[in-house]
């Protein structure tokens, strides 16, 4: 699905991104309670955000990152590559009825 330029202008927004991380993350985090296996599928990545707060609260976890915006994706893999190492992240641009298609 692709987002209004309003959608897009807010989710990439820093205080959207102060709230997510901060705020948001911890307890969706929390509710893992650390049982995270070594490949984590994040489906709707943006710009990057979460990924690169799974990777850096999980350090033995592989992403694989997900998105159907061109421009998000694009974001993100330039955003990804100067803190992650390649063999720790994937992203693509991908609906995410296709998700097979990005992991295979």
């Amino acid at each position: 699905m692709e987002m209004h330029s309003f959608e897009k202008w807010f989710v990439n927004s820093g205080l959207f991104n102060l709230v997510h991380t901060r705020v948001l993350l911890p307890k969706v985090f929390a509710l893992a309670n650390g049982a995270i296996g070594p490949v984590i599928l994040e489906i709707g990545c943006g710009t990057g955000v979460t990924t690169h707060e799974i990777l850096r609260r999980f350090p033995h976890a592989r992403a694989f990152a997900i998105d159907y915006d061109p421009e998000q994706v694009e974001t993100g893999q330039k955003a990804t590559v100067l803190l992650w190492r390649p063999r720790r992240r994937t992203t693509r641009r991908r609906d995410s009825i296709s998700t097979s298609r990005c992991i295979y």
